[in-house]
């Protein structure tokens, strides 16, 4: 579910704002869904999407050119408490983004911290983002494959292509 939830991609007329709407529908508890917290989750995916383009150099609406587009997935985690009925993890993501066919890929990667409860016959995301680790806890940022990565504590997401 943390990878599901981690990942999308954003190309053509498709936007950050679609895609992380699709998983707060899909992995938010519907007891948990309100109009406030959808709403939260449109700013700032709209922000995010912005604050792409503009680092992209991208119109600031519309389709995405040809060839420009942005991936982002989990590449590892770190727990921070695992209990029956709720887990909270450190995430480690890869964004990939290209700003047309003729331009080179970048990438960069960021560390979030999510948490998960078990409602509704399924892992959801919990509204309250779990537990919260002191800042000091959470592991520095390293790509898989290097030394740093394993010093740092995280484990490898490994999935079948």
């Amino acid at each position: 579910m943390l990878v599901a939830s981690s990942g999308f991609d954003v190309e053509g007329s498709t936007t950050l704002v679609d895609e992380q709407l699709t998983f707060y529908r899909t992995y938010t508890a519907t007891a948990d869904q309100t109009a406030d917290r959808e709403q939260r989750v449109r700013q700032g995916a709209a922000r995010a999407d912005a604050r792409a383009r503009a680092t992209m150099g991208l119109p600031e609406s519309g389709p995405l050119p040809v060839g420009a587009w942005v991936r982002t997935g989990m590449v590892g985690f770190k727990l921070v408490q695992a209990r029956p009925d709720a887990v909270t993890a450190h995430l480690l993501l890869r964004t990939a983004r290209k700003s047309a066919e003729s331009s080179p890929e970048s990438v960069s990667y960021a560390v979030g911290t999510v948490g998960v409860v078990w409602r509704e016959s399924d892992w959801r995301l919990d509204p309250s983002g779990g537990s919260s680790p002191a800042p000091e806890a959470v592991p520095g940022i390293a790509a898989p494959g290097d030394a740093a990565f394993n010093a740092q504590g995280w484990t490898a997401v490994r999935q079948a292509s």
